[in-house]
């Protein structure tokens, strides 16, 4: 259970077209600031880490955005990928 698992539920089946729209415009856009902010929602997509998985290569090219990046989105990124880790 938990207090966020009927959010879990009605999310789960949007997370592929929602990160797979996400990673096309993140790579199709010029915008740097718009690539952060693509990034920073990706990684902040109220998921449980199971549901994450299959994703995880898609993530992952963004995830090594968020690590070459500065100030915030790195601490983000370090965040993230450690809570993937555990």
């Amino acid at each position: 259970g938990g207090k966020f698992e009927h959010s879990y539920k009605e999310l789960l089946p949007l997370l592929p077209t929602v990160l797979n729209g996400l990673h096309r415009v993140h790579f199709s856009t010029a915008s740097p600031a718009m690539k952060d902010t693509i990034v920073e929602l990706s990684l902040t997509i109220p998921a449980r880490l199971s549901s994450l998985l299959p994703h995880l290569p898609l993530l992952t090219r963004l995830m090594v955005h968020a690590l070459r990046s500065y100030g915030d989105l790195v601490n983000l990124g370090l965040r993230t990928l450690e809570f993937w880790v555990d």
